[in-house]
Order: structure tokens, then C-alpha cells, then sequence
């Protein structure tokens, strides 16, 4: 049966662990229950391709459960967008229960498979996959433009429309954090920039799959906004660092004021990468 986009994709709070949903052509989503201030409702994983021959993006947390219904679709390859334990926890028994190789853009997240590159692209069954280096939350993120594959002597042209899996680069909900000083607001700024040239490049609108958070967003609309709040949260911080010095609890005191404890620590994390970036400028 072909694929049909759906005429609603689920948003973060219509997903449900454990309940495969219909997030585009060639793609499904499966909700992690890992559920926290960092990981929102849990960790998406998404499944691009059909049983027996499909890739999955991300396997989440070490939860038997969540990684059995992901063993179950029978992937051929797992990949990886970053580091963090909410998405990578899961490899070594994902690839136990299926021998899928892993790739990822660090060779520590690999598994019988080399890393993957900037612009490498894939092929599952009549989709590519399209690696994007975007790092900034890490210097190891990774975003994965999927798309119907060109036709054989099909010229490249501008990128058509497709879906982008943006790990924790671009969230459904909120804006993602900077994990300093691995993650720095220089790339994380330069990979906005590389995604809003993929959004006007393409022939229609890219729709948004994130790891967290609701999905179906516009990528151009939002890769404009993500970009927006972080010159003016840029703005906020080098007011604040003028009034009373570049000690970092202050002003992650002054910029989020009424932070909840469970994203403090990311919080102080994106204040350190954002003093790092006005202190580079400044002595540049």
C-alpha cells in the first residue's frame, strides 16, 4: 500500500508510549517513556522505511518494552542524531535484539559501521536520507532531511520539500539548550543558518520531526523563529553581564529568573555558552 502524509501529524501530547504512529511518507514514530523536564514527554524515535528494510533514528532509553517494538519492525540500520543519553541508551541492546549496524558522527556511538558524514546520503527502499552536521546543542548533532529518493539520471536541482528529523537541534516545543562548552553558540547559530538555506532551497515546505515535542512544524517558519530568540536571548545576557559582571550564576539568575530546578543545570549550561560566545566576539 502506498504512503499517504497523514492529514494531521500527532502532536507531542497526542503520542502515547508504546502506540506506532504515522508521522509522513515512509515514516512512523514511536513515543519512549522517558518523560522529564529535558526529554518533555520522552524520546521520539522514528522508523523511515518498511518492516524488514527500515532505518530507525534514535533508539532512546534502555527500556526493554519501547526497544522490543522497535526490534519488532525488523531495522536493517540504526542512526544516531547525538550524544545524549536519551537517545543513545538504547543502541547496544537495540543492535543485540536485530544486529543492525549503528552510525552516528562520533565513533564511539558506532557499532559495525563507520561514522556518518556531512551530506552522505542514504537509501530506504524509495526514501533518502540526507545526514546534516548541525552542531551547536552538541557538537555532535546530527539532522537527517528525508525525501522521496530521485529517479535514476534525476538532475539535483533544489531540495523538494520531505521531512527533517532534527534530533534536539530544533524541538516541538520550546528551544533546545546549548550543552557548553561541548555545544557553542557559534555553530549552533551557523547550523540555523544551514537549515533556513535548506528550507528556501526547497521546492515545498520541510516538515519538522524533532525528538521531543509536537511535530509537523515548518522548518523555514521556525528555523526564523529559533533564530530570533537566540540574538535576542544574546541581547538579554550582554545587558545583564553589563549591569553586573560575567559571573555565570548571576546571570543565569537574571536571564531565567524563574527557572524550574529541574532545568536549572541547562539553563546555566546555555548562560555558559552564551558568555563564551560575547567574550570570543568582544577579544575577536
Amino acid at each position: 500500500m502506498p504512503e499517504t502524509t497523514p492529514d494531521r501529524l500527532p502532536s507531542g501530547a497526542d503520542l502515547a508510549p508504546g502506540v506506532l504512529s504515522d508521522a509522513g511518507p515512509g515514516l512512523r514514530v514511536l513515543l519512549a517513556p522517558n518523560p522529564g523536564p529535558m526529554s518533555l514527554r520522552g524520546t521520539q524515535s522514528y522508523v523511515i522505511g518498511p518492516d524488514g528494510s527500515c532505518v530507525i533514528v534514535d533508539p532512546g532509553p534502555e527500556d526493554e518494552t519501547h526497544l522490543a517494538a522497535l526490534a519488532a519492525l525488523r531495522p536493517v540500520l540504526i542512526l544516531i542524531t547525538h550524544r545524549h543519553a536519551d537517545h543513545t541508551a538504547g543502541i547496544d541492546r537495540l543492535r543485540e535484539l536485530t544486529g543492525a549496524p549503528v552510525r552516528a558522527a562520533s565513533r564511539t556511538f558506532c557499532r559495525a559501521a563507520g561514522p556518518l558524514l556531512d551530506g552522505e546520503t542514504l537509501r530506504v527502499g524509495d526514501q533518502e536520507i540526507r545526514v546534516i552536521a548541525t552542531p551547536g546543542h552538541t557538537s555532535d548533532s546530527l539532522c537527517f532531511h528525508v525525501r522521496a529518493a530521485r529517479a535514476p539520471g534525476e538532475d539535483g536541482g533544489p531540495d523538494g520539500g520531505g521531512s527533517l528529523l532534527s534530533g534536539d537541534t530544533i524541538l516541538g516545543t520550546g528551544t533546545t539548550m546549548l550543552d557548553h562548552p561541548d555545544g557553542t553558540v557559534a555553530d549552533y547559530l551557523a547550523s540555523l543558518e544551514k537549515l533556513a538555506a535548506l528550507a528556501e532551497a526547497a521546492k515545498a515546505p520541510v516538515t519538522l520531526l524533532p525528538a521531543h515535542g509536537g511535530l509537523g512544524g515548518d522548518l523555514g517558519v521556525v528555523v526564523r523563529e529559533y533564530r530570533e530568540h537566540r540574538l535576542a536571548r544574546l541581547a538579554e545576557v550582554r545587558r545583564a553581564v553589563t549591569a553586573m559582571g560575567d559571573d555565570g550564576d548571576a546571570v543565569t539568575a537574571a536571564v531565567y529568573p524563574d527557572v524550574p530546578d529541574g532545568v536549572r543545570r541547562a539553563a546555566r549550561l546555555s548562560i555558559e555558552a552564551q558568555l563564551r560566545y560575547l567574550r570570543e566576539s568582544r577579544d575577536g
